[in-house]
């Protein structure tokens, strides 16, 4: 099974859905091959970053409206085993943060890497958008800090993110945590554990299952021979 997840490092439900899936695919006891691609929530954000209050104000939330959603996704966090400190979070543009996962993708570091973006953002609250905060955590999953940088300080790999976010567009994807299985089934939203394993299940189900399509009968052959009309 393959598992496609268009996923962006500022959107709190997506560490929340990737958590979830892999909980899932851990229950599923089927093979499973997961690809992240970049997708952008805030890409007008500046890469020196804003606090989530100013975020969530500019967009027209009042500041207890902030707080009580704070307050939702920290116990929903809490609730599945992960940490959110989401009033020290630093919302920051994820374009090169997208880049640097890209960048580890080609280096066998995916999986590493993109869990590694997601903890330093939502529990450490570092700065995504800072390029020597994105080296040090790429060199603390195994990649070469020096290619890191030199890679950072170019324009390496932004066809590619770019190439990822104008296919989701092309899906019709307009939010994220967005999941394709098999590219014929579709996931969308951090769903709870169990609603994802209960849908992988019914998928796997249903690829390994023969499906008729209505023919007239043909000529045939079983165990009392052959069939002549």
């Amino acid at each position: 099974m393959k598992i496609e997840m268009w996923t962006d490092f500022m959107c709190p439900f997506c560490y929340i859905g990737k958590k979830n899936l892999e909980d899932a695919i851990n229950k599923l006891g089927h093979p499973v091959e997961l690809i992240y691609h970049s997708f952008q929530t805030l890409p007008n954000c500046s890469k020196e970053g804003s606090s989530v209050y100013d975020i969530a104000t500019s967009n027209g939330m009042s500041l207890q409206q902030a707080k009580m959603k704070n307050q939702f996704l920290q116990k929903s966090a809490e609730d599945i085993g992960l940490d959110f400190n989401m009033e020290s979070v630093i919302m920051a543009n994820t374009f090169d943060a997208h880049r640097l996962a890209m960048f580890a993708k080609e280096h066998g570091k995916s999986q590493e890497m993109v869990s590694r973006l997601f903890y330093a953002n939502y529990t450490e609250t570092k700065h995504l958008g800072d390029h020597s905060t994105l080296t040090n955590l790429a060199e603390e999953v195994g990649l070469d800090r020096n290619e890191v940088r030199k890679m950072l300080a170019s324009d390496a790999l932004s066809k590619e993110v770019h190439s990822n976010i104008s296919e989701a567009a092309k899906l019709g994807i307009r939010s994220v945590p967005y999941f394709v299985i098999n590219r014929k089934y579709t996931i969308s939203g951090a769903q709870p554990v169990d609603v994802i394993l209960s849908a992988l299940q019914q998928i796997v189900e249903e690829e390994l299952s023969f499906t008729k399509v209505k023919t007239q009968n043909g000529m045939s052959c079983d165990d009392n021979g052959c069939e002549v009309t």
